[in-house]
């Protein structure tokens, strides 16, 4: 009987999830992003959010960050552009 290696951390891709609350996203990922807190501003296909939690998943995605739309007139202290898994829709 055969055994299935398990992927390396490394190659998970994230999941980029639209939750049905609201404007808010959900990303599960293998590893933690560096400096993603609550002074990043992170652009999604050109909407800029914040970190409104962070969690502990289950493996192999055990790091998930909720993010919530960046109010009107948010002061810009760190900035990132984060590109959702291409399989992923974000509109």
């Amino acid at each position: 009987m055969g055994y299935r290696r398990a992927k390396p951390l490394a190659e998970i891709p994230d999941t980029f999830e639209n939750l049905p609350e609201g404007e808010r996203v959900r990303i599960a990922s293998a590893h933690p992003k560096p400096g993603w807190n609550a002074t990043i501003t992170i652009d999604i296909g050109g909407r800029w959010y914040e970190i409104e939690k962070e969690e502990t998943g289950m493996p192999p995605r055990a790091c998930i960050y909720l993010l919530r739309p960046a109010p009107l007139g948010k002061i810009l202290r760190k900035y990132e552009q984060y590109m959702p898994p291409v399989s992923e829709d974000i509109t």
